[in-house]
């Protein structure tokens, strides 16, 4: 167990260095529905409805704010769905759009489910001058956003209601009221403060990601290295309770007390923010430059007072432009329990980073990683950061044989 006694310097540095679950929050999200989307739906007879309501045409969906994450980013999760239905026959087909998350500030979007998948339901349009958002006060506020139905969420209706014609573009206006208690998340570069909700949790994981496929033309990899740098403020954070150990080959990095990719840490707290995991196997290919590099072993993150006993192990890197990313086996238990499956750990940003290339290798150092964005396999550290949030980096080399 590699967890070092560091309990002063942490309190010292305050509870600003520790990451946040999404705390407990109230307000409400209101939809007045409207635009090409909702007509087309319900020109081809599909009722627009919040869960509970059994008829009725209504022209706003109202849902209660629960939990959420207010930094210069919101997150705000619902109870409640909304239930698309259309009468085929003597029966009913209806989907029901789930779990939904509004995310506010950069890029906004409302994300939720359909089934058992989670993605992207909504784009959100969020002028500057209609947002506010007030980490100290720990609100988040916007007023007559646009929303529209994204082309994902048009076929799976079109499939699943057995429509004629895919439902696009505008789907209404949106108003979302919010405050969360507790005040302060996660999106600050040295993290964020606890946010009064409880221990965070992460539940099973959806879908398993698919193995990147390897083209004709690739070459095998003979040897590989990777050190994957963990953001410091979920270091710091863990080694409050029980801490990080290596396991089945993996090894811990160097005794840091400034570790690298991406935060400050004042005052320095060192700790091991690295891990460097076995060479397994993989392939490379010299002119697509798209790569396959696997790993055994793995690293255990665990703080039993927060619930959290949580594995990642067999790292697998892509590089594959701007689709790279690392895909982990995630297993837990207490309150994370991803159910033993692989999902994607970290996308990569290779674009920030330039190959340091000779004959027969290629490295990166320090690619810049962040929490997925789509809301799925992301949601073991979503509920600590929140999407696109900055998560440590990739340090990749190998070599390669001929053809």
């Amino acid at each position: 167990m590699k967890r070092i006694s560091t309990l002063a310097v942490l309190a010292a540095a305050g509870t600003a260095l520790l990451p946040a679950a999404p705390a407990e929050a109230t307000g409400t999200t209101t939809i007045k529905l409207g635009g090409k989307a909702v007509k087309s739906l319900r020109g081809q007879g599909v009722a627009i409805r919040p869960a509970g309501r059994r008829s009725g045409r209504p022209a706003r969906v109202r849902l209660r704010v629960t939990t959420g994450l207010v930094t210069s980013k919101a997150l705000v999760n619902h109870t409640g769905a909304l239930v698309l239905s259309k009468r085929a026959g003597k029966r009913r087909r209806s989907v029901r759009f789930r779990d939904l998350q509004v995310r506010l500030g950069g890029r906004s979007e409302i994300v939720g489910e359909i089934g058992s998948s989670r993605f992207r339901l909504f784009t959100v349009r969020a002028p500057a001058a209609r947002l506010s958002l007030d980490s100290r006060a720990g609100t988040a506020s916007l007023r007559g956003g646009t929303l529209a139905l994204t082309p994902r969420a048009g076929r799976i209706l079109k499939r699943k209601l057995r429509l004629k014609r895919t439902p696009r573009g505008g789907f209404g206006r949106l108003t979302v009221d919010a405050i969360v208690r507790g005040g302060a998340g996660p999106g600050g570069g040295d993290g964020g403060g606890p946010g009064g909700g409880g221990p965070p949790s992460s539940g099973p994981l959806g879908d398993e990601p698919p193995v990147l496929a390897r083209p004709a033309g690739a070459v095998d990899i003979t040897g590989a290295q990777v050190a994957w740098h963990v953001r410091p403020s979920w270091i710091r954070y863990v080694n409050t309770g029980e801490g990080t150990t290596s396991f089945g080959g993996a090894s811990d990095g160097p005794l840091d007390p400034t570790p690298e990719c991406g935060e400050a840490t004042e005052p320095p707290v060192p700790l091991v923010y690295s891990f460097h995991f076995p060479f397994a196997n993989g392939w490379y290919h010299p002119v697509a430059e798209t790569a396959g590099v696997y790993f055994g072993g793995g690293v255990n993150f665990k703080f039993s007072a927060h619930g959290i006993d949580l594995d990642t192990k067999s790292p697998e890197v892509e590089i594959n432009g701007a689709n790279s990313r690392v895909i982990s086996r995630f297993d837990g238990r207490l309150d994370t329990t991803p159910g033993n499956k692989r999902g994607v750990l970290v996308d990569l940003d290779t674009a920030a980073v330039s190959p340091v290339e000779a004959p027969g290798s290629v490295s990166w150092d320090r690619i810049p990683g962040s929490i997925p964005d789509d809301g799925g396999s992301g949601a073991v550290f979503a509920g600590f950061y929140l999407p696109r949030e900055r998560f440590g980096c990739m340090s990749v080399s190998f070599t390669y044989g001929g053809p």
